[in-house]
């Protein structure tokens, strides 16, 4: 049986291949179909890798954003839409700061 280093998957070669099929899988967001499917990419790696992987459920609210574009006087341009999600889940509209607990 062949042994593999774990610096052979931190090859830059390496590392680029697995960035360019994680990007073309798509818009990443959570519990959208494209993220099932980065998931499953990813435990299919690691099991080639010789780990043993699970999916674990869990429930969330979220939605899944169709179409978002601006209008300002006659002209169109495709949008995201920004949110300030912790006012979503926090009462008091606490800030969260990068780092915080």
């Amino acid at each position: 049986m062949e042994t593999i280093r774990a610096t052979d998957y931190l090859a830059g070669d390496k590392l680029y291949r697995d960035v360019t099929a994680y990007a073309r899988l798509g818009d990443h967001r959570t519990a959208s179909e494209i993220d099932l499917k980065t998931s499953a990419w990813i435990a299919d790696q690691l099991e080639i890798a010789g780990l043993r992987t699970r999916f674990l459920p869990f429930s969330l609210r979220q939605f899944h954003l169709k179409e978002c574009f601006l209008t300002l006087n006659g002209k169109t341009i495709e949008s995201f839409l920004f949110v300030s999600w912790h006012r979503l889940f926090f009462s008091d509209n606490r800030t969260l700061q990068a780092g915080a607990s």
